[in-house]
């Protein structure tokens, strides 16, 4: 087993610009046809900073299947098909060891090029919202409703760990709710090379993507330091603050501002960003502690974490900060 605090790979500070991509499509219609005599594209599903996205048909493994052709922009960034690559085979290697350990991860698994020679990935599709869709949706949780699906991710995220895998460009918006075979909820985590790619190349003139990224960034990876589990820690307590407040702890349009805030400045304690949310102090100590500016000073892993986070009940009391009234959200805000 890999140590939890083994330093991966660290990328390169924050500043690099990342074109803009506004206007590119794929050359070519893409709805009907067969990639790679494997892949049925099926229907578009969306378009972003790094590509269009389309569900398919993979009638090899007879399952739905995203295909995502990517835009000439990031293919050409160094280094990035070699990522793809390894961790294609990192994760087939982690499967030949423990069949089903990555059950809960969302990954490529191909790579390939389209006719007219546009490189595309595939990925599990997913069938489910992620949690910024729910928050877009019915706003911010209670701790009654977050405290399961905090800590079912705590639990992914040391189950990853525990094989060495440490994700560095996590987000709200790559964890998906959805339903198991059982009809319970279920979380899946999305983690790719190209969010590992997005986050070496934030800058001022940085897409989207890069600057949602740039909300959720631990200290030492803005500074281009190796990353380990704790920087994991620290994104996981960006989206709990936001789960919980309803807002992530710093945010600006310029993401080179941003990340100094992940740097320099203090977040908010989470009961005076959101003061009629009822969180319990307890919950707050614990969050703060996650988004510690040192790695040394936040929780040792994802494990005594989820522990910790298991320890506070769905019904607590909540207590006060000054001039702050008790919390009548958990009763007025429905589960999702």
């Amino acid at each position: 087993m890999a140590s939890l605090h083994e330093p991966q790979t660290a990328v390169r500070p924050f500043g690099a610009e990342s074109a803009d991509t506004t206007g590119w499509k794929p050359r070519s219609a893409l709805v009907g046809t067969l990639l790679a005599n494997r892949y049925r594209i099926v229907a578009p599903v969306g378009q972003g900073s790094t590509g269009a996205v389309f569900r398919a048909d993979d009638i090899q493994l007879n399952k739905p299947v995203a295909v995502r052709v990517l835009v000439p922009t990031l293919v050409a960034q160094p280094g990035l098909i070699p990522r793809i690559r390894a961790r294609i085979e990192r994760n087939l290697a982690v499967e030949r060891r423990e069949p089903g350990a990555l059950i809960n991860l969302v990954d490529i698994f191909d790579v390939g090029m389209t006719l007219e020679g546009e490189l595309f990935v595939v990925t599990d599709f997913i069938d489910g919202d992620h949690l910024s869709t729910m928050l877009a949706r019915g706003g911010r949780l209670p701790w009654s409703r977050a405290r399961s699906l905090l800590v079912r991710l705590c639990q992914i995220l040391h189950g990853l760990h525990g094989h060495g895998i440490v994700l560095g460009a996590l987000e709200a918006r790559h964890c998906y709710a959805v339903r198991n075979k059982n009809k319970h909820e279920a979380l899946k985590v999305v983690s790719t090379a190209i969010f590992e790619q997005l986050a070496s190349t934030i800058g001022p003139h940085a897409g989207h993507g890069a600057t949602v990224l740039a909300r959720y960034v631990a200290p030492e990876q803005a500074c281009g330091e190796p990353i380990d589990a704790r920087s994991d820690i620290y994104s996981f307590g960006v989206i709990a603050y936001e789960l919980l407040t309803g807002s992530v702890p710093f945010t600006d349009a310029n993401p080179v501002r941003l990340v100094a805030m992940h740097i320099q400045q203090p977040p908010r304690p989470l009961r005076v960003a959101a003061p009629d949310a009822g969180i319990p102090a307890e919950v707050e100590a614990i969050l703060l502690r996650c988004l510690a500016k040192s790695p040394a000073d936040r929780q040792e892993s994802m494990d005594a974490l989820a522990n910790a986070l298991l320890a506070i009940p769905e019904a607590v009391a909540t207590g006060t900060h000054a001039n702050v009234t008790a919390s009548l959200a958990a009763s007025e805000i429905p589960a999702q």
